[in-house]
């Protein structure tokens, strides 16, 4: 069993030949083909000529058949299959680069050269580092082993920018630029040409940079392009059809965030051939195992349509409602030749000590909870309210009882959480980050301690942002040394002496670099474990110098351990989710319907 491959520009024409399996092949090349054979005319009849498949389902196509038994019919198609073994070998089994190398910045640790010398043909991976580990440093060493000139950096947010810059400082002789501002100001960075090594700008504006020349592209925070119906995904899609073969690093410690279907979209920019279809993907590492099935009404040009009686016509589909993750081994096989993960605590020198300390309810706390937990029900009873939308919100509620009143009430104070905290920040003699979820704490600590503490959320602009890092953590570069003396209006002298920092998770704290911390405390969380994971890491850098890195986690009893037991099942969930990489893993993100039992 075999079948001949000639290549287009952008499709392959297949003929299958006659065996065993014929008819299983066949039909196999039809699915991948969309059912559309074509035909030539010969002495004036027709006749089966080939089957045309889009060149990115070449992938798909390997799973079915295997390289061996696909014959190439011309040069092109010798091209591809190469391209492709070579694309599909595991990153150790290529030869690495051996050239000498001029470090500014010596590795702090061996895998970290090893990512940099990875191979010069396998021109675009994934640095799958953890937070802390030095996924900049790495792609920035990497751009300069393969010669690059010109470094496009693009982020989820214009405030990653600093880092960058103090990076591109300490690792190269680079100059760096950012390409952000009013649409004025853009066209004048884009007319006047990008003079600067390294351009930074966002995920949001990135299209406007299409047709600009560049031999190396960074995206970092890559999770944030996992769904391919965003404007951030197609920005970076329609940025690298303009730049084919430039080498591409993404930069995630969380490639997978809740389902393998987040991996196709990081996959498909590394390599479309290998990614194949979306829905192919999907079916191939996720299984539904249990549906509802609904009938909606079918509409026509914005008129529902009617049968001979004049009822409307109903077409019946299925939704998924718990799916599960499936080929988990075959799956990690695949990444293994363009995802190179590595993990901080094999490597770090610091003792990482995490606490749970729990407090119980104060009674004008707990009949908030109770008050709460009526008008849920009563709202499920009465179907005003239904599991598959807006239950969520509903259940943030009682996290943010939890931490205070205050969170809903301004005119009641009482936390059994703040209680304690006010305790420990009173006493404390090192430098400490208070991560909450919710605004209102933050700034209730903020107006008690605000000769020692800075405030950091997304309230602030980009500008009040930095010199809050700045403040507590100091500067690491004389520009940053430059601006915070521009930008400073606060009742601090000199950068680094403020001892507190009162923060608000989520996308803000992604990119922070805070090792001058000795510890945090956290005292309400997001659902999301990964971005969880991800603040808390922030102070856990190879740069951290204390001796042990104290992390406390502030949880409050109620009924049923409500938070503490969300707690949990949110990071079981996470912690599972990332071991699909090492072809384990079986459960996907939190859901509602399971946080509604806890309460």
């Amino acid at each position: 069993m075999a079948l001949t491959l000639d290549v287009t520009s952008k499709t392959m024409k297949i003929k299958v030949l006659k065996g065993i399996d014929f008819a299983l092949l066949r039909d196999n090349v039809k699915k991948l083909a969309d059912k559309k054979p074509i035909y030539k005319f010969i002495d004036g009849s027709s006749s089966f000529s080939h089957w045309e498949v889009p060149i990115s389902e070449f992938g798909n196509l390997v799973k079915f058949v295997g390289l061996k038994k696909i014959l190439p019919e011309s040069d092109k198609a010798k091209a591809l299959i190469e391209d492709y073994r070579i694309a599909c070998l595991p990153i150790d089994q290529l030869e690495p680069y051996t050239g000498e190398i001029v470090w500014k910045r010596l590795p702090k640790f061996q895998e970290q050269e090893d990512f940099i010398r990875i191979s010069l043909a396998k021109k675009r991976l994934i640095a799958a580092f953890s937070c802390g580990m030095g996924k900049s440093y790495v792609s920035l060493m990497r751009a300069l082993v393969m010669g690059a000139q010109r470094v496009l950096v693009v982020g989820p947010s214009k405030n990653h920018y600093v880092t960058w810059r103090s990076e591109v400082e300490q690792t190269t002789d680079w100059t760096s630029v950012k390409y952000h501002g009013t649409p004025a100001k853009r066209k004048k960075l884009r007319e006047a040409g990008f003079k600067d090594n390294v351009v930074f700008t966002t995920y949001t504006i990135l299209h406007e940079l299409v047709g600009q020349e560049f031999d190396f592209v960074i995206f970092d925070e890559a999770h944030t392009l996992a769904h391919k119906e965003t404007k951030a995904f197609k920005n970076a899609q329609k940025m690298l059809k303009s730049l084919p073969g430039v080498p591409l690093l993404l930069l995630s410690g969380t490639p997978i965030l809740h389902k393998p279907r987040d991996l196709w979209a990081l996959i498909h920019l590394i390599d479309p051939q290998m990614a194949g279809d979306f829905h192919t993907w999907t079916k191939r590492y996720e299984k539904v195992v249990q549906t509802i099935v609904k009938k909606i009404p079918i509409k026509s040009g914005g008129e529902y349509q009617t049968d001979e009686r004049g009822r409307i016509k109903l077409r019946t589909i299925e939704i998924p409602i718990k799916v599960v993750n499936q080929n988990t081994e075959e799956l990690a096989d695949l990444t293994k030749s363009i995802i190179f993960r590595r993990k901080l605590s094999d490597h770090v020198k610091f003792k990482d000590r995490v606490e749970v300390e729990k407090v119980e309810m104060l009674p004008r706390q707990l009949e908030m909870y109770r008050e709460a937990r009526e008008e849920l029900y009563l709202e499920l009873s009465n179907k005003q309210l239904k599991l598959s939308s807006g239950i969520l919100g509903r259940i943030t509620r009682f996290l943010q009882i939890c931490e205070g009143c205050f969170n809903l009430d301004p005119t009641i104070t009482d936390s059994a959480k703040y209680d304690l905290l006010f305790d420990e920040l009173d006493n404390a003699q090192g430098k400490v980050i208070v991560w909450s979820r919710f605004l209102p704490g933050s700034k209730l600590l903020y107006e008690k301690y605000k000769d020692r503490a800075v405030l950091y959320n997304g309230e602030l602009t980009e500008h009040q942002r930095n010199v809050s890092i700045w403040n507590f953590q100091g500067c690491n570069n004389a520009q940053d040394q430059k601006e915070w003396e521009k930008l400073n209006k606060t009742s601090f002298k000199e950068p680094g002496q403020a001892q507190f920092m009162f923060g608000t998770m989520g996308d803000i704290t992604a990119n922070l670099n805070l090792p001058a911390c000795d510890y945090q405390i956290v005292t309400s969380f997001l659902w999301n474990g990964s971005k969880v994971e991800q603040t808390l890491s922030r102070i856990k850098r190879l740069t951290q110098e204390s001796d042990e890195v104290y992390s406390k986690i502030i949880l409050c009893e109620s009924p049923r351990n409500f938070e503490e037991n969300a707690f949990k099942l949110m990071m079981s969930n996470h912690l599972t989710t990332l071991e699909i990489l090492d072809g384990k893993g079986d459960q996907g993100y939190i859901k509602a319907q399971e946080l509604l039992k806890l309460i």
